[in-house]
């Protein structure tokens, strides 16, 4: 969305905002009550970044993006507001569905329980941690293919044979791959999706990706929004990451990315990590067959193989 479109929906909200203040709807949290000023200023930031981020209008919200907008930014609203998880959750809901009452938005049930079920998550001190079951079995897998003592930590040999894991991650998703990213890091602020925006996002046509969205929905997108659209599919998907793509996010890993995709940096990464790539059978189809010499004279009868010898001696 351009600058102007942006300011005329903040525009609308500011609007929206009074008449849902004078509307006198029961508070959602019971006997707290929150400032007009800090009700305005969650729902503005909702908004403007649903339009920056997304390229959607309130008329146009999902419940998958309120999902991923509020997760991404419910701690800084935590910090700011003062308000927890579910309660930041609780007003951006029943504000949700008064645009529905006024006929502003669409399924504002769906985005309701969505916010409502993030809020919980990302304020429940025991939620469950990421699932690492296909991790670990990796992880084993590698200790075993490398001699590497029990003793050593996950994060230690993964920080020496990050590219490899990948390599030999035949059944991890993408987002397993950022999971044993995040072991092998030492940065503090490391999260998922920033990691796979900058190592594997590269990855994909985005361009494309854009033409065939503004085809199926009929409408102008940003750039961010298209790149929000493929991180959340990358984030969601259950499906093994295929072969190729698995070598090219090893090669970004490794330092040395793929440019053109040509056989000599297929072969740079077969020459480096020949020995993985031979143990893995969707990998080991990437490693260069050395050419076998051709002897013309294999199948000659020895009657023609004694007639080549002899031309070959009267051109010495």
């Amino acid at each position: 969305m351009t600058p102007e479109q942006i300011n005329r929906v903040l525009g609308n909200t500011d609007t929206w905002l009074a008449d849902y203040a004078a509307a006198g709807r029961d508070s959602v949290l019971g006997e707290k009550t929150v400032a007009t000023e800090q009700m305005a200023a969650l729902v503005r930031d909702f908004t403007k970044q649903m339009a920056e981020n997304y390229d959607r209008t309130p008329r146009r919200w999902t419940a998958r993006d309120a999902s991923a907008l509020f997760t991404d930014n419910v701690q800084e609203w935590s910090n700011a507001l003062n308000l927890t998880g579910t309660e930041l959750a609780a007003l951006l809901g029943d504000y949700v569905e008064f645009l529905e009452d006024e006929h502003h938005l669409r399924s504002a049930k769906a985005i309701a329980t969505a916010l409502i079920k993030a809020g919980v998550s990302a304020e429940a001190p025991d939620r469950e941690p990421a699932d690492r079951t296909r991790v670990d079995a990796l992880l084993a897998i590698m200790r075993g293919f490398f001699g590497i003592d029990a003793a050593v930590s996950d994060h230690d040999l993964l920080h020496a044979h990050l590219p490899e894991a990948i390599l030999m991650g035949t059944e991890l998703t993408f987002t397993d791959i950022a999971l044993l990213a995040e072991i092998a890091s030492d940065k503090a602020d490391y999260t998922v999706k920033s990691w796979l925006s900058e190592f594997v996002l590269p990855l994909f046509n985005l361009a494309k990706v854009k033409e065939l969205l503004e085809t199926q929905l009929e409408e102008k997108l940003s750039d961010d929004a298209v790149a929000n659209y493929e991180l959340t599919s990358l984030l969601t998907s259950t499906v093994p990451v295929v072969s190729d793509q698995r070598l090219a996010v090893a090669a970004i890993v490794a330092g040395t990315p793929f440019v053109t995709g040509q056989r000599d940096e297929v072969d740079s990464m077969a020459a480096r990590y020949g020995k993985v790539m031979a143990a893995v059978p969707d990998m080991a189809k990437f490693i260069a067959v050395p050419k076998k010499k051709h002897d013309v004279r294999q199948g000659l009868s020895m009657k023609a193989a004694k007639k080549l010898r002899a031309k070959k001696r009267k051109r010495k």
